[in-house]
């Protein structure tokens, strides 16, 4: 294992330990949801909401380490990202580290301390959505991570185009989300609501982009 695995295990086993440690604090229900508002609205056993974060970080750091060893017909690494092994293993860190943080938000406002939802997670979304825009560029076409369209999974360059905007658009949701940190009242719909937006205008513009070569690609036959 490499060094910065050693760093994403740690993250994990402290998002476990933290669930243990005040597992038999809270109570038997706890917080789960919150609204638009950042008011609680959602309520779930304790025991599914400790160990959703934990299984969920397990499973992204197993996923991101078995795409880091995957190897061509060769025998040689074949990452899925160019050039960019050290981007992989950063947005790793940076999501477990993400999923610890909202591990904490969670127990801290379920023993009693009043926490502002609204204004604890825009930045690290804000983190997460900058550094996504800066990833997607460099993913090569593949079934498992990045937009996997009907259209960008059959052609190289319609993925590197449709990865290029989504880059572009996740860095601009990036911006959406630090500036919803000043209009509290609408900081979810700030955050969410473009990148919503986006993701949609993305999937079209990939088919756009597919049809377009099609089209030209008949003219020249």
């Amino acid at each position: 294992m490499r060094k910065i695995e050693y760093i994403s295990v740690l993250i994990i086993l402290i998002t476990i330990g933290i669930s243990y440690r005040y597992y038999n604090i809270l109570p038997d229900s706890i917080i789960s949801h919150w609204d638009m508002k950042g008011s609680p609205n959602g309520y779930m056993n304790k025991m599914v909401v400790l160990s959703a974060i934990p299984i969920i970080s397990i499973v992204i750091f197993t996923m991101f380490a078995v795409l880091s060893r995957i190897k061509d017909s060769n025998g040689k690494l074949k990452f899925i990202i160019k050039d960019a092994q050290n981007y992989l293993d950063f947005f790793t860190v940076l999501f477990l580290s993400f999923m610890l943080y909202v591990q904490i938000i969670i127990i801290v406002s379920n023993i009693g301390n009043k926490i502002n939802i609204q204004l604890n997670l825009p930045v690290f979304i804000a983190i997460i959505f900058f550094y996504t825009g800066e990833i997607l560029p460099k993913i090569k076409r593949n079934k498992l991570i990045g937009f996997r369209t009907p259209w960008t999974l059959k052609d190289d360059i319609v993925w590197e185009k449709t990865q290029l905007l989504g880059g572009k658009l996740f860095k601009i949701g990036g911006l959406f989300a630090l500036i919803s940190i000043f209009q509290i009242k609408y900081i979810f719909y700030i955050t969410f609501l473009p990148i919503t937006i986006f993701i949609i205008y993305i999937y079209y513009y990939s088919y756009k982009e597919y049809k377009l070569k099609i089209e030209q690609e008949e003219k020249w036959k």
